[in-house]
């Protein structure tokens, strides 16, 4: 099956022609602008009757020339083969669709580019030039029995209002390539024909990949429904980037055998949701699969999830929302700016069917950090049984890290699974109304199994849990904890009372003023001491109408669970770096 686009035929062979006359004889003639249509309006000095003849015209100028597409004419069996678009030789070009005819100056909607059974739709590549410059926009590239888009080595393209779709795949960047979309770029339903990126591939040293548009409805064989990242390929994703599948479960119309969404194989990936959010929705992965949304696997893959929702994804053997292994590492955190109070870090409604022993994240030997985080509504699901699940398991000396979590109405056995060599670390969680059934009878989940792993629990409220549990080869660390059940914690680490919150049936958890886990530990035995809260506020915030350590450790003014208490209209004057809160105030200084 191949993995990589092929080089055009007949029409590379015209472009190629083309630019290499252009580095031999440029001309000197100023940007230009040429029409490519028929009829009436189609007679003037820049008109041309092709887009093969527009391109001719444009290469022979050092310029960088714009070719706008008319619907006077169709396009179709498309090879396009850009080759060396440099500005001072062919100069830079774009290529433009939306226009009716060539008096048209302003466009609408796109014009497509119908491919070829045996070739991609647009390869843009170098041969003797440093960089190739293309920019296309109002187009789509489709029907192509390979790629609607190959970016190579050197080639700089743009896509604007580009949608890609109903090809072999979508695009490829490989080595040196470098792509970037705008918002309303779409690369969209491609079938199971690559093994991996269904949607967009990248991969080689120096590839990099900017998007800002829509990954939606790709398969593939193997790895990345939507999106492939292949070692020394850096891809951005920019605020409001959707990534969505061909449905979650009970649909049968699965993404891709690892990684529904995301594919990460040594590769870079840099999620920048900011007051739009990163959405990755309603993936599903092959009957042995495993990553419902992300799969990352290698040394040199780093994942990096900021403002990202993760919902509705579904893996039948393990990590619903993410899968890791092989020394992979991976973050999720809320940054600014945020649309909502406590959620804009969010993994929620995802699934694990048809295994017994199924997670929501599933870490083999990776390093995982969730802060600030909501992990709401995960669980196992099966039209068989209903039986134990783990919801964050870890595995094979890998790490994860939990600063700032909510884990609220999720469904699994064991809530924080740590097995041969795998650790957990959790400070400042908030767990409440997490439950698992065998046999259509409902039970409290477990906090924690140590299980030849290790599990740290710190400045966290646990509720309507069976507590922890370590088994032979484990160990269980906590402190300053509180609970409202007596049962399975480490004596003298926790105390118990019931939290009072601002709305718990809606999901609402932050404790109000008079809550007793406001003001309630110090930070001596917390992991990492000066975290903000899920909010990114300092914690340590001194509740005037709350004693300090009462119930709690003897003066503590740091609130257990995923939010400080902060009194509306609060600002920070100062103590960021000591933590003395004494000068904090409602008045702006």
């Amino acid at each position: 099956m191949p993995t990589a686009p092929r080089p055009s035929l007949v029409p590379a062979a015209l472009v190629l022609l083309v630019s290499g006359a252009a580095a031999l004889l440029p001309g000197s003639a100023g940007a230009a602008i040429y029409y490519v249509g028929t009829g009436t309006t189609c007679d003037g000095a820049n008109d041309r009757p092709s887009l093969g003849a527009a391109l001719l015209s444009a290469a022979f100028t050092t310029a960088n020339d714009e070719i706008r597409l008319t619907r006077t004419l169709t396009y179709t069996n498309v090879a396009l083969d850009l080759v060396d678009w440099h500005a001072g030789v062919a100069g830079t070009v774009t290529i433009a669709g939306g226009y009716d005819n060539c008096d048209d100056t302003a466009a609408s909607g796109r014009i497509a580019l119908n491919g070829q059974s045996g070739n991609s739709v647009v390869v843009v590549r170098t041969s003797s030039q440093s960089s190739s410059v293309v920019t296309l926009r109002a187009l789509e590239l489709t029907d192509s029995g390979f790629r609607g888009l190959a970016v190579g080595s050197g080639a700089e393209v743009s896509l604007q209002n580009v949608w890609i779709h109903h090809n072999g795949g979508g695009a490829f960047v490989s080595t040196g390539g470098f792509l970037t979309t705008d918002a309303a770029t779409e690369v969209t339903d491609h079938a199971p024909f690559y093994d991996y990126g269904g949607g967009i591939s990248c991969s080689g040293a120096g590839a990099y990949l900017g998007f800002r548009g829509k990954l939606l409805r790709n398969q593939v064989l193997e790895g990345g429904g939507n999106l492939h990242v292949g070692p020394g390929c850096l891809v951005e994703l920019y605020g409001g980037v959707l990534l969505e599948g061909n449905g979650a479960f009970p649909s049968v119309d699965y993404s891709a055998s690892f990684g529904g969404a995301i594919y990460v194989d040594n590769g870079i990936v840099v999620a920048h949701g900011g007051a739009n959010q990163v959405m990755i929705r309603q993936h599903q992965v092959y009957a042995d699969g495993r990553g419902g949304a992300i799969f990352a696997r290698g040394a040199d893959a780093v994942v990096s999830l900021f403002n990202t929702a993760i919902q509705n994804n579904t893996a039948r053997i393990s990590g619903a929302a993410l899968h890791a292994e092989d020394g992979a590492s991976v973050a999720m955190d809320r940054v600014a700016p945020c649309p909502f109070i406590f959620s804009c870090s969010d993994i929620r409604n995802n699934r694990t069917i048809g295994s017994w022993d199924g997670h929501l994240v599933s870490i083999d030997g990776a390093h995982v950090e969730l802060r600030r985080t909501v992990v709401v509504g995960n669980g196992w699901q099966s039209t068989f049984l209903a039986a134990p699940s783990n919801l964050l398991h870890v595995e094979n000396d890998g790490y994860l890290a939990l600063d700032g979590v909510l884990l609220w109405r999720n469904f699994a056995a064991h809530l924080l699974h740590a097995i041969s060599g795998g650790e957990i670390t959790g400070q400042y969680l908030t767990v409440a109304e997490n439950t698992y059934s065998i046999d259509s009878v409902v039970y409290d989940s477990w906090a924690s199994i140590a299980d030849g792993g290790d599990v740290g629990l710190f400045s966290s409220i646990l509720l309507d849990t069976k507590g922890t549990d370590t088994l032979a080869g484990g160990s269980t660390t906590s402190d300053c904890l509180l609970v409202n059940t007596t049962q399975n914690w480490n004596p003298g680490t926790f105390f118990v009372a019931a939290p009072l919150f601002i709305s718990q049936g809606t999901g609402d958890l932050r404790q109000v003023a008079g809550s007793p886990g406001v003001d309630f530990c110090d930070e001596q035995m917390v992991p990492w001491p000066g975290q903000l809260d899920v909010e990114r506020r300092p914690r340590g915030y001194d509740e005037g109408t709350n004693p300090n350590g009462v119930p709690g450790i003897s003066g503590g003014r740091f609130d257990a669970g995923f939010s400080e208490h902060v009194p509306a209209g609060y600002l920070f004057a100062d103590g960021f770096a000591t933590g003395d809160t004494t000068a904090w105030s409602s008045t702006a200084n």
